[in-house]
């Protein structure tokens, strides 16, 4: 159960941060790497739900499902893995030098090519600041309530 005064606070942090979270996705998908038409833009809506004494207030975002493609486009490739262990390795499956060598960079470039890739993250560094300070707001939020909260109860 949460006392009035902690779902009194929760509440404002939920809203403040909402509007700050919509602006930070939008001002993501207005970048020129992810705008093209500005529906993605104009599809994301946040909505708070407000919390009561049984549940704390939640943040829905929701937007269109073509924006999670984001995520898949322009795949960037890592590095090539260690060819030492690679050269070691080919090394025991070919008696020629030359062989082991051209088996060895073939396995780096296959494992590059179709093992080791990674997504292009669209979420930038403002988006995550926000959300690191609702973490460190509803914190202190939890601190100063129930502080309160027991200096009310050891008055009583």
């Amino acid at each position: 159960m949460y006392s009035q005064r902690l779902i009194n606070i929760l509440n404002d942090i939920a809203h403040r941060h909402g509007a700050i979270i919509k602006k930070a996705i939008q001002d993501v998908l207005r970048g020129p790497k992810y705008a093209n038409t500005g529906a993605g833009v104009e599809s994301v809506t946040v909505e708070v739900v407000e919390g009561d004494a049984s549940k704390s207030p939640n943040i829905l975002i929701t937007f269109d499902d073509h924006i999670k493609l984001l995520d898949k486009r322009k795949m960037q490739w890592t590095k090539l893995p260690d060819m030492k262990e690679l050269l070691q390795w080919a090394a025991t499956k070919r008696d020629d030098p030359k062989k082991a060598e051209k088996l060895a960079w073939a396995v780096a470039w296959d494992k590059k090519k179709n093992d080791t890739w990674k997504a292009k993250p669209w979420r930038k560094k403002t988006l995550s600041q926000t959300l690191k300070q609702l973490n460190i707001n509803v914190l202190a939020a939890f601190d100063q309530a129930i502080e309160e909260d027991m200096q009310e109860a050891a008055t009583v």
